[in-house]
C-alpha cells in the first residue's frame, strides 16, 4: 500500500482504532515508514468505489438510475417518505464516499 504523505510502497499501515478526540468513532491507521495518521478512507482503492457507484449508485438503471429520481423529487419537494430518504441515502453513499476519497487523494498530494 503507499502512503498518501510520504509515498513509501513497502509500508503496511495498521488501524491504531477509534479516535478518542471529541468523541469521534472514526478509524485511523499509521504509516510505519513516516508515522503519518490518515482516517481509513486513504486505503480504499478509488476503482472499489468506483464499481459501487456504477452498481448501488445507478441501481435500477430502467426507466431511470433511482439516485437521479430520488434527486428530481429532492429538488420537487416531493421526498416526504421515509423509505425515499432512505433510497436517497443509500443509492447517494457510494457517491460521497467517493467524492471525499478524491478530495482526501488531492489535499494529500499538496
Amino acid at each position: 500500500m503507499r502512503c498518501p504523505f510520504c509515498g513509501n510502497t513497502g509500508s503496511q499501515p495498521r488501524e491504531t482504532g477509534p479516535a478518542k478526540d471529541h468523541g469521534s468513532s472514526r478509524w485511523h491507521y499509521t504509516c510505519q515508514a513516516c508515522g503519518a495518521h490518515s482516517v481509513i478512507i486513504d486505503p480504499m482503492p478509488t476503482s472499489a468505489l468506483i464499481l459501487l457507484c456504477l452498481t448501488i449508485g445507478l441501481l435500477p438503471y430502467i426507466p431511470e438510475p433511482h439516485l437521479w429520481e430520488k434527486l428530481k423529487m429532492l429538488a420537487a419537494g416531493e421526498l416526504v417518505h421515509m423509505i425515499d430518504v432512505f433510497d436517497l441515502v443509500l443509492h447517494a453513499a457510494p457517491w460521497v464516499l467517493l467524492m471525499l476519497k478524491l478530495i482526501i487523494s488531492r489535499l494529500s498530494l499538496n
